[in-house]
Order: structure tokens, then C-alpha cells, then sequence
């Protein structure tokens, strides 16, 4: 594994990115769910291009945090926001269902 990091957020964390080999790990969680798309400049023109496609992909398949009618973002759920009650019909299952390769199982 490597990081690779040029920055600190305006609360002094270390935006960092990941990487395993050649294989992009926050890339790979963006394509099971949520690109934040606040901060896009704060990105290389190749990554942002690659991680909104990857959102647009996992939102139109309906992957991750997608496979709710009604997602929340996780920066709002971070600011306190009430998660929105699950239809009976939801899976409570781990996101591993959705295919993601990277889940723990946790």
C-alpha cells in the first residue's frame, strides 16, 4: 500500500490517496457508492473525470448508499442529519451484497 498526500482540509486532516499497486482504493470506493463532489478542483483533472464517472456509474446502478430510495449523503449523516426510516423491503444485508469488492464484511 501507498499514500500518497499533498494537502491538508480546512479542519487540518490529510486528504489522502490510496493506492495498492496500480489499483486506486478510493477510486474502487467510489465505484460501490458516493463521489463527494464538493471539492472536485482539489483533485487532478485524470482523477476527477475517473472518480465522477465512477459515481455516475454506482448511482445509475444503484450500488452502495444508492440502493436506498433516498440517500443521505455521509457528510450531512457526519453533521448530524436523521438517517430517513428503511422500507421493509431494503436489504440489511453487508454492502458485499452490491458486489463491492473491497468490503470487510463489516
Amino acid at each position: 500500500m501507498t499514500v500518497e498526500w499533498a494537502k491538508r482540509d480546512k479542519y487540518g486532516r490529510v486528504v489522502r490517496k490510496i493506492l495498492d499497486g496500480e489499483r486506486d482504493v478510493n477510486l474502487a470506493l467510489v465505484g460501490t457508492g458516493w463521489w463527494y463532489r464538493k471539492y472536485p478542483s482539489e483533485q487532478s483533472p485524470v482523477d476527477r473525470k475517473l472518480y465522477e464517472a465512477a459515481g455516475t456509474k454506482a448511482r445509475a446502478a444503484r450500488l452502495g448508499l444508492w440502493t436506498d430510495p433516498n440517500p443521505v449523503p455521509p457528510s450531512e449523516i457526519r453533521h448530524g442529519a436523521k438517517m430517513p426510516p428503511r422500507p421493509a423491503s431494503a436489504p440489511n444485508a453487508c454492502p458485499c451484497a452490491t458486489g463491492a469488492e473491497l468490503c470487510t464484511g463489516t
